[in-house]
């Protein structure tokens, strides 16, 4: 009894927190190690481009604008000695520190080196190119992935790289009489045959496309980034240019994300809704390609100073505010089944050439069953300072929560502020999730509602209109949902010249 009191005064006097401490320092090593032998799987797959190269080196090629591509190459291969040599000087200290950023990084470098290993699989000589036919006209009935995609499937084992190497002299020494065989293999081995969308009507795209579209994912063209992806500006053979969404490492991120993208934006057709144009599916990796948007996201308008004095004044705010409004309303209303976003915030809105608005990111969206109007999995996501009251407290995701999001949005577009940290007297949830909700409501009620807005939208003859709606954002994050307006109505109220005849009361989080 009095061990197990020991016990409980140690737990008291020093927090749970501790254990939580040294799982993570556990973990630390465990990832230290694995760096350590990432190094030596990198090394692997740097002596499998130089056999290859070797290899090609006497060849002579009918189409030599094949090779322009692989200048990205070198890129590649001096990241990959920067990361080593930096890892191999680096201090004991900031490897433990920084195990997490590092071990990223190796996996980064590996999946890049192995996507050049599979570029240089295409040069084959005629016996190899022979049996690629093969596979791929065995493919042509919607086989995920075509037999050079092998080599670029990441492993879990220290024997990765000679896995893909072992690989590479398959191929080479195939022999001729087996070539069907090995290619039936080889499409059971790179396919995921239970997750193929053939009635989605989208494009299934090879990886080996899609890596030629985006110049084999150079750095240089990504053109966007999130917790569970990048983003890459590519260009397909057609000429179409495409933002191709790529997500690495399962495991590590969400890829069901991705698979409700899959599911749900195919059957949304809207002008403000983003188009899906295809997918590519292998065991590492999920990728989607959506029609591009010129002007990027909505945020760097907002939150980049030059883009938004130069480009973004209010007849171009008013045209994306209404654009997000009628795109949300389609989702609720118009739309089979209904749909709540569940994550609208400046960073998933895209603009097009012409700044026309388009909602994109279904990862956590949710699709209703008939007659129900919320979901309550009891599980939050979505992005800090956009998640409505009674989401964060009782998991309940409804068509209101995504008013209350597009309300803080449309208070973002108007002011233009990253407000500096709260004041510690405020609650926990008022400093994380609502200081906007706070400031525009304090200058409402003191009559100082021009202070809130963007200083580079002073002297718009509109002003009177801008101070409205900033009560119609007001009016969309109340704290009850049921004071918060629908979509329907929010559009109504937008289009509408005169006052606002609901009064809107202190915001949520405001305490």
């Amino acid at each position: 009894m009095e061990l197990c009191g020991l016990v409980t005064n140690i737990t008291q006097l020093l927090g749970v927190d501790i254990f939580g401490l040294i799982s993570k320092i556990e973990e630390a090593a465990r990832k230290a190690k694995q760096n350590e032998d990432a190094c030596r799987q990198i090394t692997d797959r740097a002596s499998m481009i130089k056999i290859r190269l070797q290899r090609l080196a006497s060849k002579s090629f009918e189409h030599p604008e094949k090779w322009k591509p692989m200048q990205g190459l070198k890129i590649t291969l001096r990241r990959a000695y920067r990361l080593i040599i930096g890892y191999q000087h680096s201090s004991y200290i900031y490897k433990f520190c920084c195990v997490s950023d590092l071990a990223d990084e190796f996996e980064s470098v590996q999946e890049d080196l192995d996507t050049w290993n599979q570029h240089l699989n295409e040069f084959k000589d005629d016996i190899v190119f022979e049996f690629t036919v093969v596979g791929r006209q065995n493919r042509q009935d919607g086989a995920c992935v075509p037999p050079a995609g092998l080599s670029a499937s990441p492993l879990n084992n220290n024997d990765r790289g000679k896995l893909v190497g072992d690989f590479g002299q398959f191929q080479l020494l195939a022999d001729p009489s087996d070539f069907t065989i090995k290619s039936q293999i080889l499409r059971c081995c790179c396919c995921c045959p239970h997750i193929c969308y053939n009635g989605t009507g989208l494009t299934k795209f090879s990886f080996s496309q899609l890596a030629h579209a985006t110049n084999y994912f150079l750095l240089e063209n990504r053109i966007g980034f999130g917790g569970s992806s990048y983003v890459y500006k590519g260009q397909l053979k057609t000429g179409v240019e495409v933002a191709v969404k790529r997500a690495s490492y399962d495991g590590k991120i969400p890829f069901k994300h991705f698979k409700n993208e899959i599911e749900l934006i195919p059957k949304l057709e809207h002008a403000n809704v983003v188009k899906l144009l295809g997918y590519c599916i292998k065991k590492r990796e999920m990728i989607l390609v959506f029609e591009h948007m010129p002007n990027g996201s909505l945020d760097s308008f907002i939150y980049d100073g030059a883009k938004a004095r130069e480009e973004l004044e209010w007849p171009k705010r008013r045209q994306i505010i209404k654009g997000i409004a009628q795109g949300a309303k389609y989702l609720h209303q118009l739309c089979e089944p209904h749909i709540i976003h569940g994550d609208l915030k400046p960073g998933n809105i895209l603009l097009d050439s012409n700044f026309n608005p388009k909602i994109c990111d279904f990862g956590i969206s949710k699709a209703l069953e008939p007659g129900a109007d919320e979901d309550c999995t009891g599980i939050v996501t979505g992005s800090r300072g956009f998640i409505a009251p009674e989401y964060f407290e009782r998991g309940c995701l409804s068509m209101k929560s995504d008013v209350y999001s597009f309300g803080v949005t449309l208070l973002h577009i108007i002011s233009r502020k990253r407000l500096p940290p709260p004041p510690l007297a405020l609650s926990a949830e008022s400093r994380h999730y609502g200081p906007l909700n706070k400031l525009a409501w304090d200058l409402c009620a003191a009559g100082k509602l021009l202070e809130f807005i963007d200083p580079s939208l002073h002297g718009e003859p509109q002003n009177a209109e801008i101070m409205r709606w900033v009560k119609i954002a007001l009016l969309c994050v109340q704290e009850n949902p049921e004071e918060r307006p629908s979509m329907p109505e929010v559009i109504v109220m937008l289009s509408s010249e005169d006052d606002i005849q609901k009064q809107p009361n202190r915001p949520a989080y405001y305490d």
